[in-house]
């Protein structure tokens, strides 16, 4: 900010210079003692401000990309982040002063590998995969097995205990 001309003095005992004025406002204190505080706080504000707007905006283009990061991928950051402060840490003093954001992220870490054991499992039991497996045991079954009779109780075994999961799972 520009200094404006003050006629009022610094409100500080002893002092004879002017106060701080500028286009922010005017304060009862020079600049020496406290007075620009006025700028600085109008900077800090704009620059919260700033980095408030840049990350809303870098949030919505993360969020909004069709090819947002997957789980594996924020895992690696996790780990990246947790050598890093590991890294950091030049001796046991420091290591103990940094244990609990490491703890932090080893259960942030642990978080996501939970998560992504319990998707792995999903993806690989779905309804095409059982009808694939079911028809590879049907193939199996009938190639080997030549009575009818023994392969309709088979099927319907089988049949009767898809219906109880389905039913379970619903």
């Amino acid at each position: 900010m520009e200094f404006i001309k003050n006629d009022n003095t610094c409100q500080k005992e002893g002092c004879n210079r002017p106060a701080y004025k500028s286009e922010s406002g005017e304060s009862p204190y020079c600049a020496r003692h406290g007075g620009n505080i006025i700028d600085i706080n109008k900077k800090k504000k704009a620059l919260k401000a700033y980095y408030r707007n840049k990350w809303a905006e870098r949030i919505n283009e993360k969020t909004s990309l069709p090819n947002t990061k997957s789980l594996a991928e924020e895992l690696g950051i996790l780990r990246v982040l947790m050598e890093e402060r590991l890294n950091q840490c030049a001796d046991a003093y420091e290591l103990n002063m940094e244990a609990g954001n490491i703890s932090e992220l080893a259960l942030k870490i642990e978080k996501i590998v939970s998560s992504i054991h319990s998707m792995d499992l999903r993806v690989a039991i779905t309804e095409d995969n059982i009808k694939a497996i079911i028809d590879v045991i049907a193939i199996v079954l009938s190639d080997n097995i030549s009575d009818k009779e023994l392969l309709n109780n088979i099927n319907t075994g089988i049949s009767n205990g898809i219906k109880k999961l389905e039913y379970n799972m619903v």
